[in-house]
């Protein structure tokens, strides 16, 4: 069965792209960064290829820590991981951002701006999402709880921008967002990772020669890890409470025509708070399955918010209503019920570590077969290629370049 009916392809025809980006750093740094990179992108390559190129770099940050992780058990005792390995995650996330913020830019350049490029687009970012939080709780070494509440607050961030997306028709960045200043934290997190002992994160500032007068206080506690943590909390709550303003406030200042009846971001939030009070309800009921099968319930959980976010995606561009339940919540929520009733009952490590890798698992798969499905039907019905361009498209861009050129 098609992820979307044929009848709701024919919507695809409205596609206008709206949206706004604040940040001073985006307008003031990178941004002419970013046109710079773009003008040397090959006409006929296909935006979408680039969009692809910058999620297989950001593919290596989960594939390199797992590895140390999980096959050379960096979790365990003293070992940590190598420097070099922080520095090549910090390069790859450079690199997915700029091509990220090219793919765009590239559209624009060739005229190949479409639906599909996108979905594509938020496609790749999305199921990145919890991928990047698994390298940065990494890299910063959170504690437990601390983990669980940065997928949580990170993940339905995402959650909240694309609802809010999908209620009023524009994406907004506000003047501090995750796309831009998030991510150059993050890498110079990573850089900073590279050069200094991984335990360096978790030291009290106090114990810091760096913070100077702060040294002189002894009794201070938290660490720089905890700052930066508090820090994402906090921004991403905001962000989050910035979303419901936004949806509030075009609800009764904005165009009619831009306005959703209020049933189907409901139907989103109701599903989405549910899966919330799950997800936090087991780690405060029985917080030992989360210690004993790291990061699997916290990814999947962000795989699940990435599912919700392309979902919302796919109707917004389809004007197809919203149905909340995908079998991947069943699978999510099977899962950890079943993690949960395994532990209380038997105490069996192993069993509890295969619950939790399948459920990752499960919802990779899930997320690429709808991901495939859907780029696939809508190419087709455009009549273009998912990360090629056609013939005809590159004879165009051609001849349009070649027209440009003899005006000047």
């Amino acid at each position: 069965m098609p992820y979307i009916k044929p009848a709701s392809l024919g919507n695809l025809k409205y596609y206008e792209y709206r949206g706004k980006d604040l940040s001073y750093t985006s307008k003031y740094i990178m941004q002419p960064f970013w046109t710079w990179v773009a003008g040397w992108v090959p006409l006929t390559t296909a935006p979408n290829f680039v969009t692809f190129v910058g999620f297989l770099f950001s593919s290596t940050l989960p594939v390199l820590i797992a590895y140390y992780a999980y096959v050379n058990d960096a979790f365990v005792g003293d070992k940590v991981f190598p420097g070099w390995m922080w520095l090549v995650c910090a390069c790859c996330l450079f690199a997915y951002q700029t091509l990220d913020a090219c793919d765009g830019k590239h559209a624009r350049r060739t005229k190949t701006s479409s639906p599909l490029g996108e979905l594509f687009d938020h496609g790749c970012d999305a199921l990145f999402t919890p991928l990047l939080q698994f390298a940065i709780c990494t890299c910063l070494s959170l504690t437990g709880w601390q983990r669980h509440l940065h997928f949580f607050f990170v993940c339905n961030t995402l959650f909240a921008s694309i609802w809010e997306q999908y209620t009023t028709g524009t994406l907004d960045l506000w003047y501090i967002n995750g796309p831009v200043e998030g991510l150059l934290l993050t890498v110079a997190a990573f850089l900073w990772s590279a050069m200094v002992p991984q335990s360096w994160w978790q030291q009290p500032l106090g114990t810091l020669p760096a913070f100077g007068p702060i040294s002189r206080f002894r009794g201070v506690s938290f660490s720089t890890a905890d700052v930066l943590f508090s820090f994402t909390a906090g921004m991403a709550a905001l962000t989050m409470l910035m979303n419901v303003a936004s949806v509030v406030r075009n609800r009764y200042f904005g165009s009619p025509e831009s306005q959703l009846p209020w049933v189907q971001p409901a139907r989103a939030i109701f599903i989405q708070s549910f899966v919330n009070v799950a997800y936090v309800g087991s780690f405060l009921f029985v917080p030992e399955v989360f210690a004993i099968a790291p990061y699997c319930f916290e990814v999947s959980f962000g795989i699940l918010c990435a599912i919700t976010a392309t979902r919302l995606t796919l109707c917004r561009l389809c004007r197809t209503p919203y149905v909340p339940f995908s079998r991947y919540h069943f699978v999510f929520l099977c899962s950890l019920a079943a993690a949960v009733g395994v532990w209380r009952a038997s105490g069996q490590v192993q069993k509890v570590r295969v619950i939790g890798l399948a459920c990752v698992a499960t919802g990779v798969i899930a997320y690429l077969h709808m991901a495939i499905s859907v780029f696939q039907q809508i190419a087709t019905h455009l009549g273009i290629h998912v990360i090629t361009l056609t013939g005809e498209q590159k004879r165009r861009i051609l001849a349009d370049a070649s027209a440009a050129t003899k005006k000047q």
